[in-house]
């Protein structure tokens, strides 16, 4: 298994969503936990991170 972080702190949650879509593509993903949060400096941020296993073709 595999693990990718993924964050933004500069886009809309619709980005945030293709951004993860355009990731899993063509992978097998285990889990996916999402937490939204601020920022050091109280700008709103999206975290994300995916467990994945690679698809063997």
């Amino acid at each position: 298994m595999k693990v990718k972080y993924i964050w933004n702190e500069s886009c809309t949650s619709n980005d945030f969503e293709r951004e993860i879509n355009e990731f899993i593509k063509g992978k097998k993903i285990v889990d996916i936990k999402f937490h939204p949060a601020r920022g050091a400096t109280g700008v709103p941020m999206l975290f994300a991170l995916v467990m994945y296993e690679e698809v063997e073709d």
